[in-house]
C-alpha cells in the first residue's frame, strides 16, 4: 500500500469515526455507507479496520487497568470488564457500529469476520482476566464462554453507569522548542 493510500485511509476513518461519535443516539443502529470510500476495497475491508480501532482502544484500556496488577482473579475480572465498559463509553458510535454488524452483517463476509473478531475478543478478555489460556487461532471456547459473560458484565457496568466517574483527559499541545516543551521533556525522561 502506498503511502497516500495509507493517509487517505486514515482520513476516511477519523472521518467516519467523527460521524459516528457525533449522533446523539447510540441506541439506533448506525448504517454502513452503501458505496465503500477509496482506498477501502470492499465492507468487509472498512468494517476490519473499524474493529482494529476498537481493539487498539479496548487493548490499552485493558493494558492501563491491568497494571495495577490486581491480586485476585475477581478484581481482574472486574478490572477487565471496567476496561470493555470504558472504551465502549469512550466509542459509542463505533461500538454500535460493531454490534450492528454482528447482528445484522451489509453481507455474509463481514458477518464470517466479525464473529471470528468477536470470538477471539472474548478469547483475550478471558486470558487478560486470568481465565482462560493464552490466546490462540482457534478459539477456545470455555475462554470465548468466559469472554463472553465478562463483556455481559461490562455491558451491565455500562447500562447502570452511562457516563464516564472521571472525565476523559485532554492532551495539551505545547509547541515544540519552547521552555515548557523542553521543561515537559526532561520531566519524562528523567522519570
Amino acid at each position: 500500500m502506498s503511502w497516500t493510500a495509507q493517509h487517505r485511509r486514515g482520513d476516511v476513518l477519523r472521518e467516519l469515526a467523527e460521524r459516528l461519535e457525533q449522533r446523539e443516539d447510540h441506541t439506533l443502529a448506525p448504517v454502513l455507507p452503501t458505496t465503500v470510500p477509496a482506498p477501502f476495497h470492499d465492507h468487509r475491508d472498512l468494517v476490519g479496520a473499524l474493529q482494529f480501532r476498537w481493539h487498539h482502544r479496548l487493548v490499552g484500556l485493558l493494558e492501563q487497568r491491568l497494571d495495577a496488577d490486581p491480586e485476585s482473579s475477581a478484581d481482574r475480572a472486574g478490572a477487565v470488564s471496567e476496561a470493555w465498559a470504558e472504551a465502549a463509553r469512550s466509542l459509542p458510535g463505533l461500538r454500535a457500529l460493531l454490534d450492528a454488524q454482528l447482528v445484522d452483517p451489509v453481507d455474509p463476509e463481514v458477518g464470517e469476520a466479525m464473529r471470528r473478531a468477536t470470538a477471539k475478543e472474548r478469547q483475550l478478555l478471558a486470558a487478560m482476566a486470568g481465565i482462560g489460556g493464552r490466546v490462540d487461532v482457534r478459539p477456545d471456547s470455555r475462554a470465548v464462554s468466559a469472554g463472553r459473560e465478562l463483556e455481559q458484565a461490562a455491558r451491565a457496568r455500562l447500562a447502570e453507569r452511562p457516563e464516564p466517574s472521571v472525565a476523559p483527559s485532554r492532551v495539551e499541545r505545547v509547541p515544540r522548542g519552547s521552555a515548557r516543551f523542553v521543561r515537559r521533556l526532561r520531566e519524562v525522561l528523567a522519570a
